[in-house]
């Protein structure tokens, strides 16, 4: 009898040992342990696009200074280079995301649609707010103390991507799954950028897309070519009000508000 007892109490102390330790490795890998945060994809593509629009933005001023003469044009290259070697990992990341943002789309609406919105953000990054900026520094007669003022928060630190603490953590997040783009060189503007410019200057009916922009849609445009298959293409008329139109060509017979494939 007194064997069994002596049993049941040993089997009681392992069975609380056992408990009490995994109790403390759950505790000790709790602790330790990195909590992983997913973000959403409009928080990804939030994220990727302020990336985008800073590095736009220092491409503006630079170019802008550029103009006042070989000192400034060094000063504004060294700048952007600086900024370049702690921010430019995010800048190729957010490019890279962007695509996939693109190709999401096109794979859920189709391919006219799916670019709409995205060609419409590059027009906007590029255009939003630098066109009056670059005004401003080359007409003005203390261009030197103009650059000086744009670019100090670029050479400074202000505007690095750490700094952000709402986008950080999701451009750290978005850099993790494109590790191979993130040790790309640096180069003067995103690829998103370089093939819109080439898509805007393709396609046989852009003149003529130009021409029913001005005159049924809106005065004041820009025209790019989403789709170019001929006979068919698609064009994408954004206006400076906000709104956007598809424009059909087939044969060169071209028609406003006609619906993209899907």
């Amino acid at each position: 009898m007194d064997f069994f007892n002596c049993d049941k109490v040993l089997w009681n102390k392992l069975f609380r040992s056992t408990i009490f330790l995994l109790v403390l490795t759950f505790a000790m890998t709790g602790c330790s342990g990195k909590k992983v945060i997913h973000y959403s994809i409009e928080q990804r593509y939030a994220a990727a696009q302020y990336a985008i629009k800073e590095n736009i933005r220092l491409q503006a001023i630079a170019d802008a200074c550029a103009q006042g003469g070989m000192h400034l044009e060094g000063f504004g290259r060294l700048v952007q280079h600086k900024w370049w070697e702690k921010n430019w990992p995010y800048v190729a990341v957010s490019d890279a995301e962007l695509k996939a943002n693109i190709q999401l789309r096109q794979g859920q609406i189709g391919k006219v649609a799916g670019q709409l919105d995205a060609i419409r953000f590059v027009l906007e990054a590029t255009s939003e707010g630098n066109q009056d900026l670059v005004s401003r520094i080359v007409r003005t007669n203390y261009r030197e103390k103009a650059c000086g003022r744009y670019l100090e928060p670029y050479r400074s630190g202000l505007k690095d991507m750490e700094k952000n603490k709402a986008m950080f953590p999701v451009l750290e997040n978005i850099k993790a799954d494109y590790i191979e783009e993130a040790t790309t060189k640096p180069h003067l503007v995103p690829r998103i950028d370089s093939n819109l410019k080439a898509q805007r200057k393709e396609g046989r009916s852009l003149m003529l897309v130009e021409k029913i922009a001005r005159k049924r849609i809106c005065l004041e445009n820009s025209v790019v070519n989403i789709l170019s298959d001929w006979p068919l293409e698609y064009y994408g008329v954004y206006c400076k009000n906000g709104s956007q139109v598809v424009v059909r060509c087939d044969w060169g017979n071209c028609k406003k508000g006609e619906e993209p494939p899907n």
